[in-house]
């Protein structure tokens, strides 16, 4: 458990790392260098190593049994090699991407599979090597960590595609957030809703589940389009997790060069 927390926050903050390693001009105000080193080496020391190597290390820390959790590992390996180039680093976000895995039977692009219904869209199981189907379909939320971690390689030019993106962005205009439901999206990426349940932020359905999946409004502006006029309109998506939603719309705006 500790080591699956640890890496789902984390990778954000590897991110900010990179970022604060690409601009200088930034680091140069104030104290953002000493927070910039402080970050680094612990994210190299207290998190990395710490699950390599420590007490309880060990690689089964990296290669999760779940797919959005490898990619957490994957995430953080890529941002760390950006800034240090350590080829360790690149190694785990190789296997997880594309490679192979010590003690799993796939890696995360054998994962993907054209969707029957739409084959421009993917379809994946959330275990390794599985089969699609009842309980092992890739859910809507935990999904969203994939489709960042894709969308951040895709930007920093490893591995994944624009046509890993094109075959995402599908799966959620079409599939995920089926026009059909007036906005409301199904709870998992296969465009089905457990027995039962409504669809996420429809009724008593649950927001901000779509959440990671809005880094796709910067790579299509059809869907950065809708993301303003939907997805923001349902409060439940909205509160679930604040104002953040506002954050990411407004720089899919800005790499879309619809704002200055």
């Amino acid at each position: 458990t500790y080591p699956l927390w640890d890496s789902y926050y984390w990778r954000i903050v590897a991110t900010l790392v990179r970022l604060l390693d690409d601009a200088p001009e930034v680091r140069a105000r104030g104290d953002y260098q000493a927070q910039y080193e402080a970050l680094l080496e612990f994210t190299e020391r207290h998190l990395w190593d710490k699950w390599l190597e420590g007490d309880w290390g060990g690689s089964g820390n990296f290669y999760r049994s779940r797919t959005h959790m490898a990619s957490h590992w994957a995430r953080i390996g890529l941002e760390l090699h950006e800034v240090t180039g350590e080829a360790a680093y690149l190694d785990v976000f190789d296997r997880i991407s594309s490679g192979e895995m010590p003690g799993r039977p796939s890696n995360l692009d054998n994962q993907f599979a054209p969707n029957p219904d739409h084959p421009a869209a993917y379809v994946w199981s959330s275990e390794w090597n599985a089969t699609p189907g009842a309980g092992t379909v890739q859910d809507t939320s935990h999904a969203g960590a994939i489709v960042s971690f894709i969308s951040t390689a895709v930007e920093l030019g490893q591995y994944w595609t624009n046509d890993d993106l094109d075959a995402l962005s599908e799966t959620m205009t079409a599939v995920v957030w089926d026009p059909a439901l007036d906005g409301g999206y199904h709870r998992n990426v296969d465009g089905t809703t457990d027995a039962g349940d409504m669809p996420y932020a429809v009724g008593g359905g649950l927001g901000g589940r779509m959440h990671e999946w809005l880094v796709l409004g910067r790579h299509r502006a059809d869907i950065q389009a809708r993301i303003e006029r939907q997805y923001i309109t349902y409060p439940r998506n909205v509160s679930y997790f604040g104002i953040e939603v506002y954050g990411i719309g407004a720089y899919n705006a800005r790499v879309l060069g619809l704002t200055d």
